[in-house]
C-alpha cells in the first residue's frame, strides 16, 4: 500500500516517519557559543582553537581581517567576495562572526543590500583588528 503525495502540509505527518522531536533534554537545542567551538562540536574542533587571539596569517579569519582594512566597511558577503571565500562556499560568515566577537570588527549599524535583496549588516576594522593585522605581519 503506497501514500498518496500531498500538495499541502496538513496530513503530512501521517506520510512521513520523521521525528523532529529534540532527542536529549539536558543539553540545549542551540549549543553555548564559546567564542571559539561550540560545545557540540568534535573534540578536533575544539583541540585546534588556539588560547590566545592571535590570528594565523592565511586563515580565512587573516583573509576576512586584511580584506576589512583594506576596503573599508564591509558586509559579510562582500568580505567573503573579496577574499574568494564566498566563491568557495566557505564558512566566511562564521569566521566574521568570530572577528566580531573578538573585537576585531564591529558593526556600523547600517545596512545594505545582499545580492538576494536581502539586508546585510556593514561591519568595519577595530583599531584592535588594525592591531592585530599589524602583529600578523611582524610575524610572517
Amino acid at each position: 500500500m503506497t501514500k498518496e503525495k500531498s500538495t499541502s502540509l496538513t496530513g503530512m505527518s501521517d506520510q512521513f516517519d520523521f521525528d523532529f522531536s529534540y532527542n536529549n533534554q539536558e543539553e540545549s537545542p542551540t549549543p553555548e557559543w564559546t567564542g571559539y567551538a561550540r560545545n557540540s562540536d568534535p573534540v578536533t574542533s575544539k583541540l585546534a582553537v588556539t588560547k590566545d587571539d592571535k590570528i594565523r596569517w592565511g586563515s580565512q579569519k587573516a583573509e576576512l581581517l586584511l580584506a576589512y582594512k583594506n576596503n573599508g566597511e564591509l558586509t559579510d558577503e562582500e568580505a567573503g567576495k573579496i577574499t574568494g571565500l564566498y566563491q568557495k562556499m566557505a564558512c566566511y560568515r562564521k569566521r566574521c562572526g568570530e572577528l566580531r566577537f573578538l573585537g576585531l570588527i564591529e558593526e556600523t549599524g547600517e545596512t545594505r543590500l545582499s545580492d538576494f535583496g536581502k539586508s546585510n549588516l556593514i561591519s568595519r576594522i577595530t583599531e584592535k583588528g588594525k592591531l592585530a593585522v599589524d602583529e600578523m605581519a611582524i610575524s610572517i
